[in-house]
C-alpha cells in the first residue's frame, strides 16, 4: 500500500476493535431491510456494517444479500471503514465520473494502491469481484504482511499469481474461509452477504493481529438416533437434529434440522440459546431446488442431499457437510437411502462421516456401508441404526456396519474432530 502508514494502520485497528464492534453475545440493530430476516445466517453482519455505516442497502428497504459485490461497493466499504479520508489523488478512471457516489473511495483506495483499475484506464466499477480479488483487496488494506504458504486448498493451482499470498494471509487470518471440500472457489463471484461477514469478522477479530495459534479442533457429543452437539474451537454450539439424549445445556449459538419428523426437529428442546442463535432447517437448506451453503465464519454448513426412498422426499430432506476453522470436517446423512450426489462426494475430502442405516426408514447396513465408499470420507460412523422404539442406538447392530475406516460412538461418547 503506497500512503497507508501505520499510524494510520493502527487507528483503523483501534477502530475495529473499540467503538465499532459488538459486544460477544449482544446482537446489532435489526436494519430493517425486508430481504435480512432475523434468522437469516447473515444478519447480524449486515445488522453490524449498516449500524457502523461500512454497508449501505440497494435501496430503503433492500440489502439484496445474494446479488453480487461489486468493484464500487467494494471501495466504498473499505473507505468508510477508514473514516472517509480525504484523497490527494483525483481518480481519472473512465468509468467513474467525478458525481458518482463512490467517486471519493475509488480515488483513495487507487491512491493507496488497495485497488487498482484495469488497462486502458478503466475502473469496472459496476463489475462483480471473486474470492480471490477480495483475497487481494484486503491483504492490501492491510499493508500487505507476509504469510506463510499454508493454505494448501485442493484448487490452489487454480488461484492466480498476484492473489496467492493473499489468500494464504486471509486463511491464516480466518478473513476468507475455504468451501466444503477444501476448495478455495478463487474465481466464484461473492455476494453482497458474504463480505458483509467478512467484513464484520475482519473488524471485530482484528485479523491484522494474528494470535500466532492454529485452530484448534471441533468436539462432538453424540447424544443418540441423529441427534449431536458440536462445539467449536470458538465456543461456539451447534446441534443437530436434536431430539434424545443429555448434554442440551449449553447455549446453542447455531440449530440444524435435517427435515420435519418429529425424531430429527426437537427444536423446542434447545431452550438455552444465545441472543444470536441461528436456526437452519431443510427449509431454509433448499432454495429454488438449489442446495445452499452458510459461511457463519465459524463453520461453513453446506447442504446436500437426502431422500431418495418412500419415507423422505429429497425436496423436503437435506444433509449437512460443516467444515470447521481448522479445515476438518464431518457430514450427517440425514434421513436417505443412496443419493445421486453420493457419487460426487469424494471430491470433498470429508474427514467424519454419519450414515444412518436402520434399514426401515433409511438404508440398511450393506447399503449404507456402499454409501460410504462412494463418498469416500477418512472415517466413517453409524447413526441412527435402529428403527425401535425407546432405542436410540444399538451396538450390536452398528458393529455390522462394514465399512472401511470405521468409527464406533455410543449415546454420551465425544469425538475431536481433527
Amino acid at each position: 500500500m503506497k500512503n497507508l502508514t501505520k499510524r494510520m494502520i493502527a487507528g483503523l485497528m483501534v477502530f475495529f476493535l473499540t467503538g465499532a464492534m459488538v459486544p460477544s453475545g449482544q446482537a446489532a440493530e435489526a436494519s430493517g431491510f425486508s430481504d435480512v430476516p432475523d434468522t437469516a445466517w447473515y444478519a447480524e453482519a449486515v445488522n453490524w456494517c449498516i449500524k457502523n455505516d461500512i454497508m449501505s442497502g440497494v435501496t430503503a428497504v433492500s440489502f439484496a444479500p445474494d446479488s453480487a459485490m461489486t468493484r464500487a461497493s467494494t471501495a466504498e466499504a473499505l473507505y468508510r471503514a477508514a473514516g472517509q479520508p480525504a484523497a490527494t489523488y483525483t481518480s481519472r478512471f473512465s468509468d467513474v465520473s467525478a458525481s458518482a457516489s463512490y467517486f471519493n473511495a475509488v480515488s483513495w483506495t487507487a491512491e493507496q494502491g488497495i485497488m487498482s483499475g484495469y488497462g486502458g484506464g478503466t475502473f469496472g466499477a459496476g463489475d462483480p469481484v471473486t474470492r480471490e480479488q477480495l483475497a487481494a483487496i484486503f491483504w492490501r488494506y492491510a499493508g500487505s504482511p507476509a504469510a506463510d504458504a499454508k493454505a494448501g486448498f485442493s484448487d490452489e493451482a487454480q488461484i492466480a499469481p498476484y492473489a496467492q499470498t493473499a489468500v494464504d494471509w486471509a486463511k491464516g487470518q480466518g478473513v476468507i474461509n475455504g468451501k466444503p471440500g477444501n476448495l478455495f472457489a478463487p474465481k466464484d463471484t461473492i455476494t453482497r452477504a458474504q463480505v458483509a461477514a467478512i467484513l464484520y469478522r475482519y473488524m471485530t477479530n482484528g485479523a491484522d493481529s494474528p494470535s500466532g495459534t492454529e485452530p484448534g479442533p471441533a468436539v462432538l457429543l453424540y447424544q443418540g438416533q441423529a441427534s449431536m452437539r458440536i462445539m467449536t474451537n470458538e465456543g461456539k454450539v451447534i446441534y443437530i437434529d436434536p431430539y434424545v439424549g443429555e448434554g442440551y445445556d449449553l447455549p446453542a449459538d447455531l440449530i440444524l434440522v435435517t427435515h420435519a419428523h418429529y425424531d430429527h426437529n426437537g427444536v423446542d428442546r434447545i431452550e438455552n440459546r444465545n441472543p444470536n442463535c441461528q436456526i437452519i432447517t431443510w427449509k431454509d437448506a433448499i432454495q429454488n431446488g438449489e442446495h445452499q451453503v452458510f459461511d457463519l465464519g465459524y463453520v461453513t454448513v453446506e447442504a446436500v442431499e437426502a431422500g431418495y426412498n418412500r419415507w423422505h422426499d429429497v425436496s423436503e430432506c437435506v444433509g449437512y457437510v460443516l467444515t470447521f476453522s481448522n479445515g476438518k470436517s464431518i457430514y450427517v446423512t440425514g434421513d436417505t437411502s443412496t443419493t445421486e450426489q453420493m457419487a460426487d462426494m469424494a471430491e470433498m475430502g470429508i474427514d467424519y462421516a454419519f450414515f444412518c442405516c436402520d434399514g426401515v426408514f433409511n438404508m440398511g447396513l450393506e447399503e449404507a456401508a456402499e454409501a460410504a465408499k462412494l463418498v469416500g470420507a477418512k472415517h466413517n460412523i453409524p447413526y441412527h441404526v435402529t428403527a425401535r422404539d425407546d432405542v436410540f442406538f444399538d451396538r450390536t447392530l452398528a458393529e455390522q456396519f462394514n465399512a472401511e475406516n470405521r468409527l464406533i460412538l455410543d449415546i454420551g461418547e465425544t469425538l475431536s474432530v481433527e
